[in-house]
């Protein structure tokens, strides 16, 4: 099925059907579409930007700053400072570093204590307040050219699941390449519409998540958008401890199950109002056999390029230097 509309990449017209699914959070119908010209896919329907909060309700970062159950918020503490990590190895020396959809904060106040001076943007800043610490600066945007911020003064910028979220993540790649000071780093993982869990779970694959996320990108448009931007791609993987397992586990679970991400949502302490006491039967009844299925199959994907998550690590190039 062949569809106008407008590419937000190459700013053609055209583009082919490759989902249609409905949202599990609102229930409205949305359809993935893909150019015809640069094949990138974008999620419709085109009167998203008319109003594009109801698709984050309240609830969306969870209660007073909490989204899941106790010990999965201790799971995920753990998984922040893991990227604390990666962002120390890559640049040893605190400098300035600026998180693009920071959700509630918690990678920034540990980059603060280590001597970092942080900033992070979020759209809402409702639930990133109740986890901010003292240092730590907070801006409401829903773009990181809305901010403002001075040329070349970070040593570090990072858009962990942040681009998927934007209409044209290529203009925000254009403004971190701006800020970053040059041999400053870029951090940048999202969904990777070319992997195993996708092709096997089309319109109900987890990552999905349409309407919310409005671009869907492979590994491949990834680095070549870096790429194209003159950064230095220093790593790259689709292996994602924090999301790639859990992605396959529920993607699998759908195409099980009538409701789309059940467990997901019980696990965010958010069950339906109108679940069913068989729902839950069947859920407890195939999350054994989904796990089995689930953890080995997205490690051997990862291992040949198809895990379910890009994750690429980008440098801009020192003065006079090539990429």
């Amino acid at each position: 099925m062949t569809t106008e509309g407008l590419c937000r990449r190459c700013k053609m017209t055209g583009g082919n059907l490759l989902y249609r699914g409905q949202d599990f959070l609102s229930n409205e119908p949305f359809v993935v579409l893909t150019c015809d010209n640069c094949r990138v896919a974008r999620t419709g329907p085109d009167d998203y930007d008319s109003d594009p909060d109801r698709y984050y309700p309240s609830t969306y970062y969870g209660d007073d700053g909490q989204r899941f159950l106790g010990p999965l918020e201790k799971l995920v503490s753990l998984f922040r400072r893991a990227r604390v990590r990666e962002i120390t190895r890559h640049s040893p020396k605190p400098g300035r570093v600026l998180d693009m959809g920071c959700g509630r904060g918690w990678m920034l106040n540990e980059l603060h204590q280590l001597g970092w001076t942080t900033i992070g943007v979020e759209r809402s800043l409702s639930a990133v307040v109740a986890r901010a610490k003292s240092g730590v600066e907070f801006l409401e945007a829903s773009s990181l050219q809305d901010c403002k911020l001075a040329a070349d003064s970070f040593q570090a910028i990072t858009l962990w699941h942040s681009l998927e979220h934007l209409e044209e993540p290529w203009v925000t790649l254009d403004e971190a390449n701006r800020l970053l000071a040059p041999g400053g780093i870029a951090i940048v993982e999202v969904p990777n519409l070319a992997s195993l869990q996708a092709r096997l779970t089309k319109s109900v694959w987890f990552h999905l998540d349409a309407p919310r996320h409005r671009v869907h990108l492979t590994m491949q448009q990834l680095v070549e958008d870096l790429e194209t931007r003159g950064f230095e791609v220093l790593e790259r993987r689709t292996l994602s401890l924090e999301y790639g397992p859990y992605g396959m586990l529920q993607s699998l679970l759908n195409l099980m199950m009538r409701r789309n991400n059940l467990l997901y949502q019980i696990l965010r302490r958010q069950s339906p109002p109108d679940l069913e006491t068989s729902e839950l039967l069947g859920t407890a009844l195939m999350l054994p056999l989904a796990l089995a299925v689930s953890i080995p199959l997205e490690f051997v994907a990862a291992a040949f390029g198809r895990g379910g998550i890009a994750h690429v690590v980008a440098r801009k190039p020192l003065l006079g230097s090539k990429a």
